[in-house]
């Protein structure tokens, strides 16, 4: 049997030359494919969700297509270049973007509490998008700055729902949303600490649950650290989100406040100063 001879050829450095701007509705855009080699063939196919609305004009089987994009808006799809040369076959593909961007993706990168009730959250903006230029950010349906980052730092913190958008040379995306809400373990949260007259207090939404509410009492007892005695209490018979407290009377110094719901007790501690 005679030896079988294996041909060994290098693949041909194919490369894409196109702009990096996506197609519009109604524009197009020219694509070459570089470096085919002498005698080989090229056939090129489009790979959307909707084909209909994005055409190849022109010779498809030459090393430069155009795309028309007739309609497709928020989409991301691939043009498919396949090089026959001999027995030889080599798949390329390209990433084409249709209009404005689809939507983008929201992820936190920072969030945590300080102090049982700081909430810092830090998010970043993504999308597979490259031709994106800006990013567009809301809180609760109100603007709130662009840039690929976006940042808050909450006292007392609460729940919140982020939009962003992205921008292109084409357009606005859709507007994508996200609800966040602080990890905190807290669930009373006074301000202003130091504090100089009147203290307020915040209980936590998930905290104020209908078992609390059937209650119908809260307790507040203000002692000084170090002593047992309590030198104020406020009793409430409605359990509510916030409470005002005048401690404007007090001497300066350090002090615990103590939150009492039926058997449930959290505490805090205070500095009231003159």
């Amino acid at each position: 049997m005679p030896a079988q001879i294996i041909v060994l050829r290098p693949e041909p450095d194919l490369t894409f030359a196109a702009t990096q701007a996506p197609i519009c509705n109604g524009g197009s855009k020219t694509i070459t494919l570089n470096n085919i080699p002498s005698g080989a063939t090229v056939n090129w196919v489009v790979s959307f969700p909707n084909n209909g609305q994005l055409q190849i004009t022109g010779c498809s089987d030459c090393p430069s297509v155009t795309l028309q994009n007739s309609g497709t808006d928020n989409v991301i799809g691939t043009v498919t270049a396949t090089v026959q040369h001999c027995s030889f076959t080599y798949v390329k593909n390209y990433n084409v973007i249709l209009g404005s961007p689809p939507y983008a993706s929201i992820t936190p990168i920072t969030n945590y509490c300080l102090g049982g009730s700081d909430w810092e959250l830090v998010l970043q903006a993504s999308t597979p998008d490259s031709t994106v230029t800006q990013y567009f950010w809301s809180r609760d349906g109100v603007p709130s700055g662009s840039g690929a980052t976006w940042s808050t730092y909450e006292f007392p913190p609460s729940c919140m729902t982020i939009g962003l958008k992205a921008e292109n040379a084409c357009g606005l995306s859709p507007e994508g949303t996200q609800q966040f809400c602080p990890p905190c373990s807290f669930r009373m949260v006074i301000a202003p600490n130091p504090v100089k007259g009147q203290l307020n207090i915040i209980l936590e939404k998930k905290f104020i649950s209908k078992e609390n509410v059937q209650k119908s009492k809260i307790i507040f007892r203000l002692t000084k650290v170090g002593d047992l005695q309590p030198i104020r209490q406020w009793t409430y018979n409605i359990i509510q989100s916030n409470y005002s407290m005048n401690l404007s009377n007090l001497k300066q110094g350090i002090y615990n406040l103590q939150m009492i719901i039926g058997n449930e007790q959290e505490s805090k501690q205070i500095v009231v100063v003159e």
